[in-house]
């Protein structure tokens, strides 16, 4: 018993090291090699799933690392945004809970877009996402002069997404793929985070915003490139849902703040320098 309960042990730690191998694997191509990183994605098992999320959960880890050590007046806040005071709460909600906003809407907005991108012209195409980027302002708009505008945006959120999933059942659609693409483009931001360490160190203010800017464009641009492979679209089409579908996510969590859902400091949080 106590051999088989050794051997059990064992074989969990040969899978979790395989696993975080593998992460790392991974990892490196889509830092070096994108369009490898791609075809893995396409050819591994249950589309890299597992990997993706461990990357994306050292990201995480990182990130917390990160806030919870930075001073809070490097760099000087703006006078329109409130000083992003670090809180586990806070960041729990800032990174961990929003993940889940941010990537059900990239990847549910993404599967009603897809086909459009296929099947209209290009200005009706970018109309649409032009709408889908500002609908969930429609929501702050119209709940923020109710006393229950909480409770009411956030059924009227459930019943949007609920709708979008229904809409979103269209055939071939690369779900998984799309996840796992999204999960390791934003686990990307460690390399980010990493490259603003000497800036905030030495205090060297255009280093640090340098660092920030040139490391969202290039999970932006690589975030952009995936969802061209894997929908099959052109690039121009590819940027415009994926923009369109992260500007709508701002606006909910812009939203959420509004109607007091989450904390002014939550919100700092999200976009804390």
């Amino acid at each position: 018993m106590i051999m088989e309960t050794q051997e059990n042990n064992n074989n969990r730690w040969q899978s979790f090291s395989a696993l975080i191998k593998e992460s790392c694997g991974f990892f490196r191509k889509i830092i070096a090699s994108p369009s490898e990183a791609f075809t893995a994605i396409d050819e591994g098992d249950n589309a890299l799933l597992k990997q993706s999320a461990v990357m994306y959960a050292v990201y995480l880890l990182m990130d917390l690392a990160f806030y919870a050590l930075k001073p809070v007046n490097f760099p000087p806040p703006s006078a329109d945004m409130p000083v992003a005071k670090f809180t586990f709460s806070g960041w729990l909600i800032a990174d961990v809970l929003s993940s889940a906003v941010f990537l059900a809407g990239w990847v549910f907005l993404l599967s009603i877009l897809e086909p459009l991108a296929r099947k209209t012209r290009m200005i009706l195409f970018l109309s649409v996402c032009a709408l889908v980027a500002l609908a969930p302002a429609g929501f702050m708009a119209a709940f923020s002069a109710s006393s229950w505008r909480g409770a009411l945006f956030v059924g009227s959120l459930a019943i949007f997404y609920a709708g979008m999933w229904r809409i979103a059942r269209v055939p071939d659609f690369p779900y998984k793929k799309i996840l796992s693409l999204l999960l390791a483009t934003s686990a990307l931001e460690t390399i980010s985070l990493a490259a603003q360490i000497p800036g905030l160190i030495f205090r060297l203010e255009t280093a640090y915003m340098a660092a920030q800017l040139i490391g969202a464009l290039w999970v932006l641009g690589v975030t952009i490139r995936g969802v061209e492979h894997f929908c099959k679209t052109g690039i121009a089409r590819a940027a415009a849902a994926v923009l369109s579908t992260l500007v709508a996510s701002f606006v909910i969590i812009l939203a959420l703040a509004n109607n007091g859902i989450i904390s002014k400091n939550t919100l700092a949080l999200f976009f804390a320098n």
